[in-house]
């Protein structure tokens, strides 16, 4: 999800294989949690060829993003972390983050036994998260990682 603190005038991004320049931005709340960020984007003239463009998928540079506190990361960050029981045993891959809109996030873990698994970003699930080091640790809660 784009946040305006993600964004400056004059940088670049790339919709749907084609670059352009942000000339302006404005973030709107919606109403109900809903929010917009609508885009002044160089080469894009006028309501029609914005409207074109609805819905497509928006990339930013990873160099551009901004430094987030110490502890903190981006989602895409998560994508490729092994995850390990608090025992120290693999059970697979992180390959999708959801946003549920509810309290927490859920990961998608592609399991190594070809299963998947769905395990909630909560902080009282989660023993270790070393983004760097591409490994998060999940307490042994029984049925969490191997249902009964």
């Amino acid at each position: 999800m784009i946040e305006t603190g993600d964004l400056r005038k004059g940088q670049t991004l790339e919709i749907d294989g084609t670059l352009f320049q942000v000339l302006d931005f404005q973030h709107l709340k919606l109403g109900r949690g809903s929010a917009q960020v609508r885009l002044k984007l160089r080469g894009v003239a006028d309501r029609d060829a914005a409207e074109a463009l609805r819905g497509s998928l928006l990339l930013i540079d990873v160099a551009d993003l901004p430094a987030l506190p110490a502890g903190q990361h981006y989602r895409f960050e998560l994508i490729g972390c092994v995850a390990f029981s608090a025992a120290g045993v693999r059970f697979g891959v992180v390959s999708e983050v959801w946003d549920t809109g509810a309290a927490h996030d859920v990961l998608v873990i592609a399991g190594d036994d070809g299963k998947q698994r769905l395990l909630p970003m909560v902080a009282a699930l989660m023993r270790e998260k070393d983004i760097a080091g591409q490994r998060i640790v999940f307490e042994d809660v029984a049925g969490l990682i191997d249902p009964p």
